[in-house]
Order: C-alpha cells, then sequence, then structure tokens
C-alpha cells in the first residue's frame, strides 16, 4: 500500500500578496508553474469577487483557460507527493470556487480567470477527476494518523458541497474518527461539517453520528457553536435518520438559555425546527423560543428576509410536532396574504403551507384566499407534482374552505393529465 510521500521542494510563492485572482495565476506563470499547489488553490476563492475589468486581464479567455488547465494538470499528476494538509487545502480551495462560481451566476461580468474556471469548473467538470484521484490516494494510505480533524472535515465538506459522494473515503474517513480515543481535537465547526457531509450524501454511518453526539452531549457549553453550526449538527442527524435524543435535547437546552436569537438568519431558525420535527421531538420551549423573533417583526422589510421555503418549513414544523404557536402562525398568514404575489412560492412550498395550517386547525381565511387565487390564476399546474395538489386540495377540505374555482382548475388538470 503507499504511503504519503513529502512534498516536492517547491518554492513558497507568496500567492497572499496578489490582490485579485488574474494575480494569482499572473505569480504562478512568473514562477514557471514552480510553486506550492496547495497554496495557490487555497488563495484563488480568496481573491474572487476583487474583479479587475475584462480590458485589465491582458489575454483572452481561451489562453487563460490553457493555463488553468494546465495547471490542474500539474496538480493531479503531483497527488502522490502531496502531504495531508495539501489533500485538504486542495479539495476545500475548489470546492470553495465552485460555490462562489454557482452562485455567481452568468460569466458576463467575470475576468478572464474567473471565467475560465467557470467554463472547467462547472461546464466541463475538471475537477472530479482530481477529485477522484486525491479520494483513491487517500483510501490507498495505509493510515490516516497524519489527517488534522480540520483536514478531515475540509475533504468529506469539499466533496458534499460539489455532490461527489465517494463511498470508500468516507467509509474510510468514519472508522478513523470513530477509532480515535476523544474528539477533543475537533472544534465546533469540523464537528458540524464532517457530520453535514455524510448526511448531505446521504452517507449517514451509525457509529461515526453516535460518537460525534456523545462527544457534543459531554461538552461542559455549547458556547463553540455558531448558529450554523448548530443548526448544521441537528439538520445533520435528521437527515441522516439518526435522533439522538440526548444530542437533541443538550442542543435545544442551549438555545432555549440564550439571551436572544438574533444572530440566527432565518435559515438556521427553519433549520433548526425542521430538523427537530423530522426527528420526531417536540421541545416545546425550543419551539416557543424559536417562534419570538419571528413574531416580533414588524414591518414587511423585516419579514421578508424570511423566503417562501423559511415560512412554508417552519409552520410545517410547528404542524408536525403538533405546536400550534398561534401569534407564529397568524403572523405568517398575514404576511403571506399581504404579498403582491406569490410567484417566490413553489408549488412544494404552497402544498406545504397550507397543510401546516389545516394540521392545527387554524384555517386562516386570508391566507386561503391568496392562495386560492394564486392557484387559480396561473396559466397551468403542470408545476405541481399530483402530492402537492392533493394535499393543497386536502387542507381547504380540512378547513372547510371550498373556493370552486380552485376545485375545478385542479379536476381539469387531473382530468388532462391523467386520465386522457
Amino acid at each position: 500500500m503507499p504511503q504519503q510521500s513529502s512534498r516536492n521542494a517547491r518554492p513558497m510563492i507568496k500567492f497572499k500578496d496578489a490582490r485579485t485572482a488574474i494575480e494569482v495565476v499572473q505569480i504562478a506563470e512568473q514562477s514557471k508553474f514552480e510553486f506550492d499547489l496547495s497554496a495557490f488553490w487555497n488563495s484563488m476563492p480568496k481573491k474572487f469577487g476583487k474583479n479587475q475589468p475584462h480590458d485589465d486581464c491582458h489575454q483572452d479567455r481561451g489562453e487563460m483557460n490553457r493555463k488553468l488547465t494546465h495547471i490542474f494538470e500539474i496538480t493531479q499528476r503531483e497527488v502522490p507527493s502531496y502531504q495531508s494538509k495539501d489533500l485538504s487545502l486542495i479539495f476545500h480551495g475548489i470546492a470553495k470556487i465552485l460555490c462562489m462560481l454557482k452562485e455567481g451566476g452568468s460569466t458576463r461580468n467575470r475576468n478572464c480567470v474567473e471565467a475560465a474556471l467557470h467554463s472547467l469548473l462547472l461546464d466541463n467538470a475538471i475537477h472530479g477527476g482530481l477529485f477522484d484521484t486525491m479520494a483513491n490516494h487517500i483510501v490507498a494510505l495505509e493510515s490516516m494518523a497524519t489527517f488534522s480533524s480540520q483536514s478531515l472535515a475540509n475533504i468529506v465538506w469539499a466533496l458534499a458541497k460539489v455532490e461527489l459522494p465517494h463511498q470508500e473515503l468516507f467509509d474510510k474517513v468514519a472508522h478513523h474518527i470513530v477509532s480515535l480515543q476523544s474528539l477533543e481535537e475537533f472544534n465546533s465547526q469540523a464537528l458540524s461539517n464532517t457530520v453535514w457531509a455524510f448526511a448531505k450524501l446521504e452517507l449517514p454511518h451509525q457509529e461515526l453520528f453516535d460518537k460525534v453526539a456523545e462527544h457534543i452531549v459531554e461538552l461542559p457549553t455549547l458556547n463553540g457553536f455558531d448558529p450554523q453550526g448548530i443548526a448544521n449538527t441537528v439538520w445533520a442527524f435528521a437527515t441522516a435518520g439518526i435522533a439522538h435524543e440526548a444530542l437533541f435535547d443538550k442542543i435545544a437546552h442551549h438555545i432555549v438559555e440564550l439571551r436572544s436569537l438574533n444572530e440566527f438568519k432565518p435559515q438556521h431558525l427553519w433549520n433548526t425546527v425542521w430538523a427537530f420535527a423530522t426527528a420526531g421531538i417536540a421541545h416545546e420551549a425550543l419551539f416557543d423560543k424559536i417562534a419570538m423573533p419571528i413574531v416580533s417583526l414588524q414591518t414587511l422589510d423585516e419579514f421578508n428576509s424570511f423566503d417562501s421555503q423559511a415560512l412554508s418549513n417552519i409552520v410545517w414544523a410547528f404542524a408536525k410536532v403538533e405546536l400550534p404557536h398561534q401569534e407564529l402562525f397568524d403572523k405568517v398568514a398575514h404576511h403571506i396574504a399581504s404579498l403582491q404575489s406569490l410567484e417566490e412560492f413553489k408549488p412544494q412550498h404552497i402544498s406545504i403551507t397550507v397543510w401546516a395550517f389545516a394540521k392545527v386547525k387554524l384555517p386562516q381565511p386570508e391566507l386561503f384566499s391568496k392562495i386560492a387565487e394564486h392557484i387559480t390564476a396561473l396559466h397551468s399546474l403542470d408545476e405541481f407534482m399530483a402530492q402537492h395538489l392533493s394535499n393543497t386540495l386536502w387542507a381547504f377540505a380540512e378547513v372547510g374552505i371550498f373556493p370552486q374555482e380552485l376545485f375545478d382548475k385542479v379536476n381539469d388538470h387531473f382530468m388532462r393529465v391523467y386520465l386522457v
């Protein structure tokens, strides 16, 4: 079995001195491509957003594409020489670049480096071969003792972010973590990112999750966990189908004891209650605590930070555990009814929202009227799955609201799609 070799002796080029992504590549080129590859990939995403106009690139995008392809080829060729930290930085750096490119959308306003990376990573998925090579290299190692907790977390996080499930690598990482005497080296982010990655790729590992849960439960405090870390942790356990009651209770108690939830973004709030509801844990004090910042919202602009997914998942979670919070449901209903349009609401969000109100027997006529008007005004219902429509009609019937136009439209759709 191959062992990790020492890194090739390459000049320690100071990529941190670069101001833009273009300068990172220029520094690499000036060194005749003799540079620390992990430092290059670690630096690149840090320079995104610091764009120069296209005219400052001084070369066409095709030429930049060739240079970056060459760097990828070197990176892949030298995989056997990488140390554990190198592998972690390359995985993490390229995954972050991919995330930033996806968030950035169109390439029209990108400089030549970012446009070339967009072509290589998103259009041609050149990273797939490199990631497979690095993952296979790690799997072939006799031991993972040289990998720090942060390196392990970075690697599985990166693979999850780019949606590349490598079963053998994840099994090896899980086995290594489970075999450790303690997880004291793992900080809160490493813990949450690790279980999040396993759950995201639908590769749950019972022993690993138990080990992480037991470690967190034994911590004297959860003050080291930020809102995202908390939300990611419970989301991971719920998604993996591992409802570790002591862990959920510890996290619920921590949140309830916080002075405020001002640092929690809407996504953190709905991911947390969604996780508890999915795990079947109705912690009333926690749900009341999470309802508070939503109930206290005063203006439409404040409420707009909660998108349709957040709103639908929050009311779904409360309904799922049968905790009808009157003020919360009133607030959400009034907000949705006051919107000019429900175009942002996907069929799933509409279905989940009315299902939740019906489940807790809070009809809210203004909400149901708004949703009925929205659906009947749609050109077609082709984007709705049969389950969405049947759940929606069930909800209206359950609360005793029967808008004829809505029922007729859904009936016509079913007749056209399923009976013709």
